[in-house]
């Protein structure tokens, strides 16, 4: 495991246990994508960006509980998967994230993640969540650029 999250593919077999054990509960689920990760990796080189990945699921698993999941999705986005947790909940562990990433980084470079969160109360809602996730996350990016 390149950066220390879960594949996509264990994503895939998550959902499904999930769906099959019935989840009645509710869950955070966040995208979350790394701002300027291509003029990093153009810039600074791929083993820069692997570092880069590495350092940011170090940060987001550092605020997270046992209970919880970061899955890498592909390239440079991830989705955590917050259990028990509300949209409101979310957006604080995200601020100590990005806090985190702010404090204790070591690259010659800014690090800045954008991240859109998305509710689910049941399990056979959580790709429609993905979908409410991502776009929240691309607005969160385009409001950044505005």
């Amino acid at each position: 495991l390149l950066t220390g999250a879960y594949t996509r593919v264990f994503f895939e077999n998550w959902v499904k246990a999930l769906q099959q054990s019935a989840l009645d509960g509710k869950l955070a689920v966040v995208m979350v994508d790394v701002d300027q990760f291509k003029y990093i990796n153009d810039t600074y080189g791929h083993e820069m960006g692997d570092r880069v990945l590495q350092y940011i699921v170090t940060a987001v698993k550092g605020v997270l509980r046992e209970k919880d999941f970061v899955f890498r999705f592909g390239g440079d986005e991830f989705i955590v998967v917050l259990d028990s947790v509300d949209a409101e909940k979310a957006h604080k562990v995200f601020e100590r994230v990005n806090q985190r990433l702010f404090e204790s980084n070591p690259f010659p470079f800014a690090i800045v993640i954008s991240y859109g969160i998305s509710q689910v109360e049941g399990a056979g809602a959580v790709y429609e969540a993905i979908k409410q996730a991502d776009h929240a996350m691309y607005q969160q990016k385009r409001d950044k650029k505005a």
